[in-house]
């Protein structure tokens, strides 16, 4: 099955806690993705705001983005 995903979609998956987050790690779980072209730029962006807002920690924002 393939999943098409946003950014929000991935950053749900990846930090979230709230109610979201179950639904957005099972559409990811055991998926193909497919989404837009600027898809993982944008949940980085998304990642470093929730960084400088201090919403999650360097570390998360780090891991989350993946290998640098």
């Amino acid at each position: 099955m393939t999943a098409v995903v946003d950014a929000s979609v991935l950053v749900s998956a990846l930090v979230d806690s709230g109610p979201n987050a179950a639904w957005a790690e099972a559409a990811v779980m055991n998926a193909s993705l497919a989404g837009p072209e600027l898809a993982l730029a944008e949940a980085s962006n998304i990642l470093r705001r929730l960084e400088r807002a201090g919403i999650i920690s360097e570390l998360e924002a780090t891991s989350a983005s993946g290998p640098a």
